[in-house]
């Protein structure tokens, strides 16, 4: 069974405020020394003004040397199952555009197991390292 976390953050400002600490406290979980060696900055974007806070992005960071970005969105859970996507996206140009951010977007309801997931993305990315993704019909 899935343990969902913060469910009703989008309605709960206190609730909004865990989940942001929570992907804050997940990101330090990332090795250090990776984070140090590629100059990762978090947060990337900055956090809306409460009112207009809505879960994209809930957590950002980016590394200006490699032209990496992390975003991710978060959603209240529709189910009891997993509910995570991840897909490659590009910010400030077309992704073939060797200024423009490669971006890794993860969309989850935050839960015990998307957050594994989502920790298995982060940390190759983080580390300049490849990812793969395999799309996968439910």
């Amino acid at each position: 069974m899935i343990d969902h976390l913060y469910s009703d953050f989008l309605k709960d400002p206190s609730q909004y405020s865990l989940s942001q600490s929570y992907w804050r406290e997940l990101w330090q979980k990332i090795s250090d020394q990776d984070r140090s060696r590629f100059g990762w900055q978090q947060p990337w974007f900055q956090p809306l003004p409460p009112k207009l806070e809505q879960g994209n992005p809930i957590f950002s960071a980016f590394s200006p040397l490699l032209r990496r970005g992390i975003r991710v969105i978060q959603h209240e859970p529709t189910s009891q199952t997993l509910e995570i996507q991840a897909w490659p996206d590009s910010f400030g140009g077309p992704i073939t555009d060797p200024e423009s951010i490669k971006e890794l977007v993860i969309a989850c309801a935050l839960s015990d197991l998307a957050v594994e997931v989502a920790m298995d993305l982060m940390q190759p990315w983080v580390a300049n390292r490849s990812i793969a993704f395999r799309a996968q019909e439910s």
